[in-house]
């Protein structure tokens, strides 16, 4: 009965498979077999979890995790820690997931498992760079890559480096997240089929941008955008595009300020861009997408003060700047968006 829910799963058919897994528990129940039973308990927890009904989910794990912790089964244990540490960190409590992630990494440690150590690794280092502790979330990421270059395992070693560049990035030190992302382009397939690779991709054309290479940017954002129908992330697609507007302003700058002559000629096409990002606001559901996207829209409104440019929609850019991003941080209390927060309140780029 339960590869039966485990087909169900698979097709996205979630209902057949909570379904499924119910029948299941039943009869786990009936035969006394608690191992099976805890492994089910799981399953209909991460139903729960896919559909964001955080307190059933809670509900599931906890007896998921009674079971196994009086089984001694320190397999079943590892991957219940993991469970309630994913659970803890989607409904903001760190200090928790932080808790049941080192956890869970102890037991992996015991049980000697290194694939899983790495995982373990990468989520605790997650946890840190979500709460803004990005020193100690290099530590973890670092880590996570030595023990998957062992064991050779690509895509493991791909997201660490990406997440190492990450937070190199928030730190400022630009050097270091090229050299991470660097390293993470070379384990890179042409075919652009991982999702890792198109966020890789768009935070190194941020990165470029922030170092004032421009045409490298604009060159990578065309890259990206060549290949956007094997993002699964659609709205990471219009993120990129409201990128490639940015650096196009940024780059147009630039060159007004490097050459007097164009200051005739730059209002009209700066207007533009920032009339198609606005416009590609409207496909974005995620509320981090959005508050990245108006922050983008305040850091274009002060670099074109220098040239003593104001934009009609000042006003209203900036409320919508400061209601997004006081929304996020209510359900996502992450230092990144209090530092862009504090940056908009205080006008400061």
């Amino acid at each position: 009965m339960s590869s039966f829910g485990n087909n169900f799963y698979s097709k996205g058919e979630l209902q057949k498979a909570l379904l499924s897994y119910e029948n299941s528990v039943r009869l786990y129940e009936e035969v006394g077999n608690r191992s099976g039973l805890a492994q089910i308990l799981e399953n209909i927890g991460n139903i729960h979890f896919v559909r964001s009904e955080f307190e059933k989910t809670r509900q599931y794990y906890n007896r998921q995790f009674e079971i196994v912790k009086s089984l001694n089964d320190n397999l079943g244990l590892a991957s219940a820690y993991g469970c309630m540490g994913r659970l803890s960190a989607v409904v903001n409590d760190y200090t928790k997931a932080l808790k049941y992630n080192k956890a869970q990494y102890k037991l992996n440690k015991k049980l000697k498992r290194k694939d899983a150590l790495g995982i373990s690794l990468g989520n605790i280092g997650k946890m840190y760079f979500d709460i803004g502790q990005y020193s100690k979330s290099i530590i973890y990421f670092a880590r996570q890559y030595k023990i998957s270059s062992t064991i050779n395992k690509l895509s493991d070693m791909q997201s660490s480096l990406v997440n190492l560049g990450s937070a190199y990035l928030l730190k400022e030190n630009y050097t270091k997240a090229k050299e991470f992302y660097d390293k993470a382009l070379r384990l890179t397939s042409n075919k652009f089929l991982n999702l890792n690779t198109f966020v890789l991709l768009s935070n190194y054309a941020q990165l470029l941008t922030k170092i004032k290479k421009y045409d490298e940017a604009l060159r990578m954002c065309k890259k990206i955008l060549t290949k956007e129908k094997s993002c699964s992330d659609k709205e990471l697609v219009i993120c990129v595009k409201i990128l490639r507007e940015k650096v196009m302003i940024d780059s147009l700058v630039n060159k007004v300020l490097r050459k007097s002559a164009l200051r005739n000629n730059f209002k009209n096409n700066i207007l533009k861009n920032i009339s198609k990002i606005e416009m590609f606001i409207e496909g974005l559901s995620k509320k981090e997408y959005i508050a990245d996207v108006y922050y983008y829209l305040i850091e274009i409104l002060f670099s074109i003060k220098i040239l003593n440019m104001n934009h009609p929609k000042e006003k209203q850019y900036r409320e919508n700047a400061i209601a997004i991003h006081n929304e996020v941080l209510s359900i996502y209390p992450s230092k990144n968006y209090k530092i862009q927060l504090r940056n908009i309140l205080k006008n400061k780029f």
